[in-house]
């Protein structure tokens, strides 16, 4: 590993907590996830070209689970290496996942890369 990536995966990992605590703290009570009312998936990794192997993180709402939405829910992924991605699922994998069954889905392609997230209920 070069000296630049190791500062900038220093500085990521420093600075995450840091703003997800901020990120947090602002959202608002009707659009904010709680422990309590989501549950956390992490992907496989992925890696971009020149880059190192790298996950991200999604929260998904139980409510989107006992209540699909018509159109599916789209997800934002945490952010790892200065970007972020989308990951969609559709109504019926949602009631899919809230019936015990697991589903896959892959991110939005971005950096040259995407990931796979594996979705069960815990």
């Amino acid at each position: 590993m070069e000296r630049r990536e190791f500062l900038v995966g220093l500085g990521v990992a420093l600075l995450a907590p840091a703003a997800f605590a901020v990120v947090s703290g602002c959202s608002s009570s009707s659009t904010s996830s709680s422990p309590a009312d989501s549950f956390n998936v992490v992907s496989a990794p992925g890696s971009a070209p020149g880059g190192y192997p790298h996950s991200h993180i999604v929260a998904v709402l139980l409510a989107d689970l006992t209540n699909p939405p018509a159109a599916g829910a789209t997800y934002l992924t945490s952010s790892a290496e200065g970007h972020a991605h989308q990951v969609s699922i559709s109504r019926s994998d949602l009631a899919d996942i809230q019936e015990g069954k697991t589903r896959s889905e892959s991110t939005t392609v971005v950096s040259g890369h995407q990931h796979t997230f594996t979705f069960s209920k815990p």
